[in-house]
């Protein structure tokens, strides 16, 4: 996996892992990223899960659905594939 390095000091390392995830365009590449950016968001609320303001809580919830419903579209298409090739031969 290559790595993600926006050059953005503003923006958390999480959420470019985040963006990452989100925007990668090689569907074999897509499971890794999610479980890369998923963990680097749930270290980010382990780590400041008293400190945090409920604006970086909802920021951090909201990370981890978006990773959940991509996980799910691509489950899909990878059934979908299977299905197919079992169909076509």
């Amino acid at each position: 996996m290559s790595n993600i390095n926006y050059n953005a000091p503003n923006i958390p390392r999480w959420k470019e892992l985040c963006i990452a995830a989100l925007s990668e365009l090689e569907p074999g590449k897509v499971p890794e990223r999610i479980a890369v950016a998923r963990s680097a968001v749930l270290d980010q609320i382990e780590d400041n899960i008293s400190r945090s303001s409920n604006h970086e809580q909802f920021r951090l919830r909201n990370a981890l659905e978006a990773l959940d419903v991509l996980r799910a579209i691509v489950q899909r298409k990878l059934a979908q594939r299977e299905i197919l090739q079992r169909v076509i031969g």
